[in-house]
């Protein structure tokens, strides 16, 4: 990240010294925001499992069943996938820079889906905020209230112009994995006959 940026948004997180009154509720853009970038991940995630079953088939190396991996463990599997293929390079590169990204957007999909968001007053950000023990602090999150246990909370700031940023790559990667898919499975025995097990 720009360190200019990074200096502007860390004066942000400080900025806030009460939550309670420092943040606001959503407006009806930030949750269309928010919830556009979890139901593109849901997509790319949906997708990937596609990719790797056909990639898998045409390979002869049936050794994960999609349906039961956990999102995370979809990516590793995508990067492998995208390691061992032995077809066209252009698609192993691709698959390549698609796992990379879904791994750094991990994260940011699960805050967004799983932990309360509140716009900070004044600024294009937003407190994401958890009181839930299972919900660890990710990284660059923060714990509120260690002394007193009756306020206890886990909470993240992200920037509104990095998800919006961020959103157009992933949507970009959603649309290759929706093209890419259906190209494996509607060819499975010519792509088999060229690079897998016949």
């Amino acid at each position: 990240m720009d360190p200019v940026e990074l200096a502007r948004l860390q004066a942000i997180f400080e900025s806030v010294k009460h939550i309670p009154s420092d943040t606001e509720s959503l407006r009806d853009e930030d949750y269309l925001l928010l919830g556009q970038f979890v139901q593109v991940f849901c997509v790319a995630d949906l997708e990937s499992r596609r990719v790797i079953a056909a990639m898998q088939t045409i390979v002869g190396n049936k050794s994960v069943d999609v349906r039961k991996l956990p999102d995370k463990t979809v990516i590793e599997h995508l990067a492998i996938s995208a390691r061992d293929w032995p077809g066209q390079k252009e698609i192993g590169k691709g698959l390549a820079v698609v796992a990379d990204t879904l791994s750094k957007h991990h994260q940011v999909r699960h805050i967004c889906a799983h932990w309360a968001a509140r716009r900070i007053k004044g600024h294009d950000a937003y407190f994401f905020i958890s009181t839930s023990g299972n919900h660890k602090p990710p990284v660059g999150g923060h714990h509120v209230g260690a002394d007193d246990p009756d306020a206890d909370a886990e909470f993240r700031m992200l920037a509104k112009t990095m998800i919006m940023e961020e959103l157009i790559k992933l949507r970009q990667h959603a649309t290759f994995l929706g093209s890419l898919a259906p190209y494996l499975e509607n060819n499975i025995v010519a792509l088999k006959k060229q690079h897998g097990a016949m």
